[in-house]
């Protein structure tokens, strides 16, 4: 898949965007006008402990060194029909003509955290 299996919380779903962002625009740096839509169940939490989960969705931790730096934006999550919501609201902002181009991204964990104990 291209990200180690020994990186967990924040630095596992950072690394799991980078690989989809070079997997999307190759060489290309996208726009930080270009809108972004994340959809995950469980954000970075990858344990069933509360510190895991008390920033498990901050975007801004997500996108850091990406075009979105510092941004807060609004992450999807609803089990597994997370990506699927994203997805949605980036289909609704590109047919009402507000953007030409959207990025979603799915980032599931993939943890202990969302599979069963």
């Amino acid at each position: 898949m291209g990200v180690s299996s020994r990186l967990k919380g924040i630095e596992r779903w950072q690394a799991l965007v980078h690989l989809a962002l070079k997997d999307c625009y190759r060489d290309q740096t996208p726009s930080p006008k270009t809108p972004i839509f994340i959809g995950s169940c469980n954000g970075s939490a990858h344990s069933f402990d509360s510190e895991s989960w008390s920033n498990s969705f901050d975007s801004e931790a997500l996108l850091d060194a990406t075009p979105w730096s510092g941004q807060r934006l609004p992450v999807f999550s609803s089990s597994c029909n997370s990506g699927l919501h994203a997805l949605y609201a980036a289909r609704q902002v590109l047919m009402s003509g507000r953007a030409d181009e959207v990025m979603v991204e799915a980032a599931p964990q993939w943890d202990a955290a969302i599979r069963s104990p």
